[in-house]
């Protein structure tokens, strides 16, 4: 390509006439009359700045020299001939994008319908629970797993990246813990299986952070377990304090698919609050705290306790449009940068 005339054409992108090709030193001499070359037209297929090669035409039929009219005739059809191969490539990208938006889209639908479709009850628990995602799929997972007459389990999960993979990490997620937790009474035993689990499927660089909650009605209390998750809040009112107190509660505990199971089991632990009526529990994703505003501040979990303690005479989902009302005034216009996840479970 970048020997000879056709060669300096696709470097120069400026067409040439050669009326005696046999006669010009950049033109090959055959020995075999039939190749031989006696008068030639190279230029380039050029549409938009971008090039798509060069035309080279040789020997007219009637064994006259090419002429003049001849090079703008073929400069005319190497514009029409760009003119199509950019089109066609143009069109190319248009279908690839099509289809990429249509399995977005599919990814999106399959996403949502892995969520539950119902508003969960339980006597004595008032349940609300938010997605919204910063793509057509997200990497976010919430669930409400009925583990008895008086016992539920409530995860909130944050797959690593975003996009397609992530939201296919999520579904698996998902699946497994819906098995494993009826088996286990713990929390931590629950993720502790999990992350066993799991550890054939994520591949590194990828993980999971996720809170699994069981709140006991009769009990009147909330056990979970927290592997490398936001820590959940927890909102109560004491009749010696009157005002609502609001706190984050910990526990120990490692990413999912971080490390070695070994390792994930010895850290992970339990914590057990009382959970009485009157009392609200809210568990998210980073994406509520560290949504930013159009100065770069996040929203923070400073804000979300304030906006949950101001809020918790209310029903779950009044404090949940409380919480995003807040956080929609907090960024303003600043784009929402992640996935918001919202759970919050009230005690009546």
């Amino acid at each position: 390509m970048h020997e000879g005339l056709v060669g300096r054409v696709a470097l120069t992108c400026q067409g040439i006439l050669v009326a005696d090709a046999a006669n010009h030193p950049d033109v090959v001499k055959h020995d075999d009359p039939v190749l031989a070359v006696k008068s030639m037209i190279v230029v380039p297929l050029v549409f938009g700045g971008q090039f798509f090669g060069v035309l080279a035409v040789a020997n007219p039929a009637d064994g006259l020299p090419f002429t003049e009219t001849d090079y703008s005739l073929l400069q005319s059809m190497a514009e029409q001939a760009a003119l199509a191969l950019h089109n066609a490539e143009f069109l190319h990208l248009q279908l690839d994008k099509r289809q990429y938006d249509m399995d977005l889209s599919l990814a999106s639908g399959i996403q949502q319908m892995l969520l539950p479709n119902e508003r969960m009850t339980l006597p004595g628990l008032d349940i609300d629970a938010r997605y919204t995602p910063a793509q057509k799929v997200g990497g976010d997972l919430y669930d409400i797993i009925v583990l008895g007459e008086h016992r539920i389990g409530v995860v909130v999960a944050d797959v690593s990246g975003k996009g397609i993979s992530a939201s296919l990490l999520m579904a698996i997620c998902r699946s497994n813990i819906r098995q494993i937790a009826p088996r286990h009474t713990s929390p931590s035993d629950v993720l502790a299986e999990l992350n066993r689990v799991l550890s054939h499927d994520i591949r590194n660089g990828m993980f999971v952070t996720l809170l699994y909650a069981v709140i006991d009605t009769d009990a009147m209390s909330v056990t979970f377990a927290r592997a490398g998750h936001e820590l959940p809040l927890l909102v109560q009112r004491y009749a010696s304090v009157g005002a609502p107190t609001s706190r984050f509660v910990s526990s120990d505990g490692m990413p999912v698919g971080m490390v070695p199971d070994e390792l994930f089991s010895t850290v992970i632990s339990d914590c057990t609050e009382p959970f009485r009526p009157g009392d609200a529990f809210v568990l998210y994703t980073d994406g509520i705290t560290e949504a930013p505003n159009e100065d770069g501040k996040e929203f923070s979990g400073a804000r979300l306790a304030d906006a949950v303690s101001s809020l918790q005479t209310n029903s779950a989902r009044e404090i949940n449009d409380g919480l995003m009302l807040a956080i929609d005034r907090f960024i303003g216009g600043a784009p929402q940068r992640d996935d918001y996840t919202l759970v919050t479970i009230k005690r009546f």
